[in-house]
Order: C-alpha cells, then structure tokens, then sequence
C-alpha cells in the first residue's frame, strides 16, 4: 500500500511537471528559424520531460517486477510516457512552426497534392499513391479546417497509433501480460526515425505492425471476422505505399516457417495442407497480383523494370560504394564517423542483441511451444528483411536500404520485451538484490534508449543536420518570387527547393506555365548551383559565376548554417561576410526582403566576360 501510495504521487508529481512543461513551452514560441528546436527551447522543458519518462519507466518497470501488473497502476506509468512522447513529437507546433520540412523534403510535395485533390477532386495522374492525399483531403473538407492543420499533426497521431499497434502486436503473440508490458515500453522509443514528415512511406510503416497484428489473429481457427481487415489492408497497402508490400510480402511467405521447424523437434508434422499455409499462398497472391496491377499502371513501372535491367546488365554505384565515397570525406573533416554510427544505431543494435539472445531462452521452452508458436514465427521475416538490407548494399536498388531498417526496429521491439521479462525472472530466482540491480538496470538501459531516441527526433549539430523549420517569411517570401518572377528565369538557392514551395503554393496550372522552377535546392540541380562563397574567392562579382540571369533565393537557414550548425566547414562553403557583401554587389538587385527572406535578381556577366575577351 505504501508503494501504491509512493507511485501515486510520483505520478501526481510528473504530471505537474509535464503541465509546467507546458506553460513554458507557450511562453516561449519560435521567433524565427532556429538552428536547432534542443537549444531553442528552454531547457526547463527537457528537464521536466525527461524525468517524467524516466519516472513513468521506473512505475512501469516496478509493477512488473512485483507481479501488480493487474492493479494497473502500471498505466499511469504508460500514460506518463505517451504524454511526455506526444510533447516532445508536437514540440514543433506547440512552438508555432509554420510548417516542417517543407523547404528541402517530401512534405511539401505531399501538402500541394492534398491541396489539389481538394480543389479538383481528383489526385494527379503520376502519383502512384495516393491513400494519404485522398484521406487528409476528406478529413479536411469533413472538419472545415485547413489542410495544414492535419499535415502537422497526422505524423504526430500515427507515431501514437504505432505504440498502441506495438501494444497489440506484443498481446497476440506473448502469453504474459508482462512481457507485453515490458514490450509497449521498449515500443515507445523513438528509433524509427522520420516522425514529424507527412510522408506515405513512412505512415504507412507507422501502420505495418496493425498489419501484422490482423495477420497473427488471422492465424486462429474460427477467426473470419479478423481476416476480412486483414484483407483490406492487403488492398490498401499497395495504394498507400510500394515499399511495406515488400515487408508484408516477406511476413506473409515466412511468418509460418519457424512453427513448422520448432513443431519438428516434437516428432509433429505440418503438410502443405495446413491452414495457415493454405491462407498465407493465397493473399500473398492476391496482394502480389494487385501490387503489379496497380504500380504498372504508372509512370515508375518503366522505372522500375528499367532499374532491373540495369541491375542485372550493367551495375553502377551501390549504397555501398555511395557510403565509401560519404565517409571518406568525412574522416577529413573533424567529424568522428565511429561516434556518428554510435548515435543512430546503437539503440536499435541493442534492440537486435535482445531480439538474438530470445531465441536459445525460447528453445528451452519446447514444453511451451502452444504459446510460443506465433512469436517464434516473426524470427523469419526478422532475419530475410535483415539478409535483404545487407543485400541491397552491394547492388543498385531504386531507394535505400536502410528503408526497411523500421521493420527490424518494429520485430525486434517485442523480443526486447520478452528478453527484458525473462532476464528479471531469471535474476529473481537467484536472489533478492541481483532481481532489484537488475530491475533498475532495465530501467537505465529502456530511458537511454528513449533518450537516445528523443535527441534524434528533431535535425540538429548533434546528428549533424540543420532544423527542417520552414517559417512563416520562408513561405511569403516563396510565394512572392513564386507569382512574380519572370518565367524565363530560373531560380538559384542553396538550400531551398523551389519545386516543393510551387507544388503547395501554385495551383497545377500556375506550375505548368513556369517550367524554371527547380526542384531540388540548388548544390543538387548543377545548372542552377550556388557557387561556395557566392564565387567570391574566385570573382569580385556574384554575376561572374553565372551564365545566364536567374533569381537569387536566400532564406535565413544559409545564414546562420555555417556559424551555428556547421561552423567547421564555412571555410569551404560560406562566411558570414559572404552574405553581407551581396549589398554591395553592382551585378545583383534586391528585389524582395523580409525578416527571413531575401530575393536577388542576377545579372550574367561569365558569358559577356567570355564575349569581351574573344
């Protein structure tokens, strides 16, 4: 009763912490672009959510080890942790971000087709999926609110509905409430990477382990009414997104192997007849079937058997030779490449330890092989998806690898509960204060991952990244060089991609009529590259770098990138100074500034230059 009482108002205690934490989030909102959300928030707020997740750990963490989880006292525990997680994951709207990511990546692509299906009723022919875009659009015409509000907070509401599915796919699978428990706990890290981009792909991960869920519960005699959502989701990935096909494809011819290996060591025998088997071949057929149907009818199924023409005749660079040539350059430099790997991966690696050190604990449970059945069955597609990453390295694929790094994180996540279960109920046989140390290292070991996780959610110096910010003078200033600019002219940026600002700020007549917008930023689009140092080291003059006039846009992200970002490599990229002698230079015109935002007309002079001197 004492400890109950102890709990409560720890508990009560968080709480208030998380409500101060609050408070001081509103009292202090983005003024501008920040180089980085950690250092830009008060450090008050960091303090109250890391003690509330750590406390919400150690309530959950203490239930389990005294058997109590049916008091449920072991929710308030979660309810600290989702709280304090929903926090930090809406940081960037709490803080009024006008929008997130935007300015570089998919994001803002994705926001202008909502808009359009909005406004035309229809999705653009050459996307390929278009469930997110159709959904956000409904949604937002049902609730009479801006498509903004969504693109916000959608990422935020599914990386939520992902620890609950984490939930749920632990309860199918693992017969102790506990390890369940244990299971959502090490679900709520944040190591799955991309939470805040309003992407397809990575929605539709957020999803896969619903999927999974539905196929599990699919498994068991009698269960009609779990197959049917599970056959409307095998219709509703291919039109979400390609890549958890793949995923759910290999679950699918998989998922059944380890049952049928562990069942053999008991002298049982399962035929091509089993149920399971018999369901798992037909809607693998059907969801293949439907995939070819549906991505053949666009545009990237010509990219795609091309691809595998050249994958197969010709090679190329691989992700393996591409991250050669990225690190070598990085070793010059004062970055630490061991350290770097040390951040992104270390938590999902010890993820993938526990995950390998659960299977000899379940061989010695044979006995119990009932149970243990399903869950040993997510070992096949755990280690297929792993021999498909390394794979891939050594070959040309059409995205990265490490895409389906997520489904490893997500498979590994319920062997860490598992693992974590079996190493305190291990420890409690051998003695009293061996079960406690070991408790409280459970506890140390589950909040450095989530702190871990924490400090890579938002791009900053600490995983070498500037902040995804896109702010309120970034979109006025786009949209004014946007509806002004001459169409005979392109634009030139650094690090703004002016295609993604047109696909949400243009309507799709307004983008055809101008076809000189890039659509990267412009170190990525060779024509229109900014020159380092604006070509000063080189000229005296902006103009001199350039062969033909353009527009010159620059947001306040270059500006402080190499001071407060990456100061270390300004030397070969930008100085202060370079942006200051732009107002003075004769071969550019200011034609647009605002406190974030400023719009420069280039005149060519390299090819007058080239003219003169013949």
């Amino acid at each position: 009763m004492k400890a109950n009482r102890a709990i409560k108002l720890v508990a009560v205690a968080c709480f208030v912490l998380l409500a101060l934490a609050l408070l001081t989030i509103r009292s202090s909102p983005a003024t501008g672009y920040e180089g980085s959300i950690y250092t830009a928030t008060p450090i008050t707020v960091w303090y109250c959510l890391i003690i509330s997740i750590a406390c919400g750990i150690g309530i959950v963490v203490h239930q389990v080890y005294y058997k109590q989880e049916n008091r449920n006292l072991w929710v308030i525990g979660l309810g600290l942790i989702l709280l304090s997680t929903t926090i930090i994951l809406s940081l960037h709207i709490l803080r009024g971000y006008a929008l997130w990511a935007c300015t570089v990546c998919d994001p803002g692509s994705h926001l202008g087709y909502i808009q359009d299906v909005i406004a035309s009723g229809h999705t653009e022919s050459i996307i390929f999926y278009p469930v997110t875009h159709i959904y956000l659009a409904q949604l937002s015409l049902l609730t009479d609110t801006s498509p903004i509000l969504w693109h916000k907070w959608i990422p935020v509401l599914f990386a939520l509905f992902y620890m609950v599915f984490i939930y749920f796919m632990a309860k199918s699978v693992l017969p102790d409430k506990r390890q369940v428990i244990l299971a959502t706990i090490a679900g709520t890290a944040l190591m799955c990477g991309w939470y805040l981009n309003l992407t397809p792909n990575h929605l539709s991960n957020l999803l896969f382990p619903l999927a999974l869920y539905l196929l599990i519960r699919s498994f068991t005699p009698g269960t009609i009414p779990w197959k049917i959502p599970f056959l409307i989701m095998v219709f509703l990935y291919p039109a979400f997104h390609p890549v958890p096909v793949i995923a759910l494809l290999i679950a699918l011819w998989t998922i059944s192997l380890p049952r049928k290996l562990f069942l053999s060591f008991g002298k049982e025998t399962l035929g091509f007849a089993d149920s399971r088997f018999r369901f798992n071949a037909s809607v693998s057929i059907l969801l293949l079937v439907f995939t070819i149907t549906w991505i053949s009818s666009f545009y990237i199924w010509g990219s795609i058997i091309k691809n595998i023409q050249v994958l197969i005749t010709e090679g190329g660079p691989t992700p393996f030779t591409q991250l050669i040539a990225l690190v070598g350059p990085g070793l010059e430099h004062t970055y630490s490449v061991a350290w770097q790997f040390f951040l992104q991966y270390t938590s999902i690696i010890v993820y993938i330890v526990l995950a390998l050190a659960a299977f000899p604990i379940l061989l010695k449970k044979r006995a119990d092989r009932g149970n243990y059945s399903q869950f040993l069955g997510l070992y096949a597609p755990l280690a297929i998806i792993a021999l498909i990453i390394v794979g891939c390295f050594f070959f040309q694929t059409m995205f990265g690898p490490l895409r389906f790094l997520i489904y490893i994180i997500m498979l590994c996540t319920i062997f860490t509960g598992f693992t974590l279960f079996e190493l305190m109920e291990w420890t409690t046989a051998k003695g009293k204060w061996l079960a406690k140390i070991t408790a409280f290292l459970v506890v140390i070991l589950l909040l450095a991952v989530s702190i871990n996780g924490i400090v890579k959610v938002y791009p900053s110096r600490y995983v070498l990244l500037y902040n995804y910010q896109t702010t309120q003078t970034e979109i006025d200033g786009m949209d004014f060089l946007l509806h002004n600019k001459d169409t005979e002219y392109a634009i030139s940026s650094f690090s703004i991609a002016a295609g993604r600002f047109s696909a949400f700020l243009m309507t799709p007549e307004e983008r055809k009529q101008d076809t000189n917008i890039p659509f990267s930023p412009g170190r990525e689009e060779g024509k229109y590259i900014i020159p380092y140092h604006f070509g000063y080291d080189k000229y005296m003059l902006v103009g001199q770098s350039y062969n033909e006039d353009m527009y010159l846009a620059i947001n306040q992200r270059d500006r402080i990138r190499f001071t407060e970002i990456s100061p270390e490599l300004a030397y070969e990229q930008f100085y202060s100074t370079d942006f200051d002698r732009l107002e003075n230079d004769i071969s550019i015109d200011k034609l647009y500034a605002n406190s974030g935002f400023d719009m420069w007309y280039v005149h060519a002079m390299r090819q007058t230059e080239a003219s003169s001197s013949s």
